[in-house]
């Protein structure tokens, strides 16, 4: 074969081991012929795509497949571990991690609050991979309720918030520090985020504000769009602290346009208020002690 022939050929991506048998050339003359034709640059750059192409081939065998990936992740693993014990070098990847991490829930939090689409695909995901995981008693499903208390603890006190609440509390929502403001300029003490030992996945409920004035008052607070999604959620954490606290109200602040929905779909019981009402709720109660 020709040597433009040659050249032709490998940058069609023939393999070096094919070409070497229809030139009739040993391998190192062969490489040194394209060197020399093509320059040292481009043919190491046309050796790289030769080679990705025969990969890319080999990976619609998913027996080949399965093997690669497997490999490429422990190579992968191995290396990062041999870069990691470098200590600039594990200094930069935490720095580097860090703030990919910080961009990714920030731009995920904005898609959550601006894409409709993009926060129902991630609920409906959430929860498949939610119920799956349980299911098989995989991930943390595979621990016992002691041990998934703790870890949900952990992700409660660090789920990122920007909101703050008059007492320097970390709120998720501007509703929420709307009602703590309200509650703290009627004199009202509450306790953010009570938690109420429970029978559930978690092992536990989460009480937004947790009121103690004559009467227990549990309040939540919910800016969620799916309102038929949330009020199956809440019915069940509602039901929970009707029955282990009967004497207790239970009260729900929402967005004006979502009270009738929720009004509609939960416990009669359940007050569905704005922020004043639920401190004539709260007044009231101080006359009424359990």
């Amino acid at each position: 074969m020709k040597s433009a022939d040659l050249v032709k050929s490998f940058c069609n991506g023939e393999r070096l081991a094919t070409l070497s048998i229809q030139s009739g050339l040993p391998r190192p003359i062969l490489r040194e012929e394209l060197i020399a034709a093509m320059g040292t640059e481009e043919y190491h750059r046309q050796t790289r795509a030769n080679g990705g192409l025969a990969v890319a081939a080999k990976l619609k065998n998913a027996s080949y497949r399965k093997k690669y990936s497997t490999k490429m992740r422990q190579s992968v693993s191995e290396s990062i571990r041999r870069y990691m014990q470098n200590k600039k070098f594990r200094a930069r990847w935490i720095n580097k991690a860090k703030i990919a991490s910080k961009k990714g829930v920030e731009t995920i939090r904005t898609r959550l609050e601006t894409d409709s689409y993009f926060r129902s695909n991630w609920s409906g995901k959430c929860r498949k991979g939610g119920n799956t995981s349980a299911t098989t008693k995989k991930g943390m499903f595979a621990a016992n309720q002691a041990e998934r208390r703790i870890w949900s603890l952990k992700g409660l006190n660090r789920t990122g918030r920007k909101c703050v609440g008059p007492n320097g509390e970390k709120m998720y929502n501007e509703l929420e520090v709307r009602v703590a403001r309200a509650l703290n300029s009627a004199g009202i003490t509450y306790e953010y985020e009570r938690i109420i030992t429970a029978p559930n996945r978690n092992g536990f409920y989460s009480i937004d504000f947790f009121i103690q004035q004559g009467k227990t008052i549990f309040v939540e607070v919910t800016c969620w769009d799916d309102v038929a999604e949330k009020s199956k959620e809440l019915e069940k954490k509602f039901e929970y602290l009707l029955k282990h606290f009967p004497t207790a109200k239970l009260a729900l602040i929402v967005k004006e346009r979502d009270r009738e929905a929720y009004k509609h779909l939960l416990n009669r019981s359940i007050y569905i208020l704005t922020s004043a009402q639920l401190i004539c709720l709260v007044q009231e109660a101080k006359h009424t002690p359990s």
